[in-house]
């Protein structure tokens, strides 16, 4: 049983239906191609000091770069990456099976507004982004389909990450955060279109 607050136009009769959408995690199954990076969040810390990402040590993606996630449901799917340049030294290569964690309302899209992330299990990350400094383990990468411009756009936050001194302009690679930290306050967002 549903139960409406009190609003204008919806009085007991007034209305002959009402339509109530129910919506799940999305399914991300698809082949995505890089469109774009979004480091506007992106803040690190060096020395003692809070810092911007620098520019010329941002990571590198081209349009070469894909990924293929196949699956039925929203619940497991393999995960293909297709990666050169920077993206590869986080995502690795060969294909996984990365399973569904939780849905998350803690995320900020880009207008400030709270969107719902799927957080998904992806292992064999170096979660160092690094291609000298390897600490592989599982990591948890939020996803969220999304609709601009005409486009549909498969958005990712890597949230679970360490930059390492000199690549990336911080060193936070002895510091350990809370499951919340780096989605938050430092994650690296990646635009990716569906190839059709």
């Amino acid at each position: 049983m549903f139960r409406l607050v009190d609003k204008d136009g919806y009085a007991v009769g007034a209305n002959p239906e009402m339509t109530v959408t129910i919506k799940g995690p999305d399914n991300f199954s698809g082949t995505w191609q890089f469109d774009h990076f979004d480091f506007a969040d992106v803040q690190m810390y060096e020395d003692w000091g809070m810092a911007n990402i620098y520019p010329d040590k941002a990571p590198v993606a081209s349009a070469d770069d894909k990924m293929v996630l196949t699956g039925e449901t929203y619940e497991k799917y393999a995960f293909t990456p297709q990666f050169g340049k920077d993206l590869a030294k986080y995502f690795g290569s060969g294909t996984r099976d990365v399973e569904f964690i939780k849905v998350d309302k803690e995320f900020k899209d880009q207008n400030g507004v709270n969107t719902n992330f799927t957080r998904l299990k992806v292992p064999g990350i170096n979660i160092s982004f690094s291609d000298t400094k390897q600490d592989i383990r599982d990591a948890q990468v939020a996803f969220n389909l999304i609709q601009s411009d005409g486009k549909e756009y498969l958005e990712c936050w890597i949230g679970d990450w360490i930059p390492v001194y000199g690549e990336y302009g911080g060193d936070l690679s002895d510091w350990i955060y809370d499951d919340t930290y780096l989605w938050t306050m430092a994650p690296i967002r990646i635009y990716f279109t569906r190839v059709q």
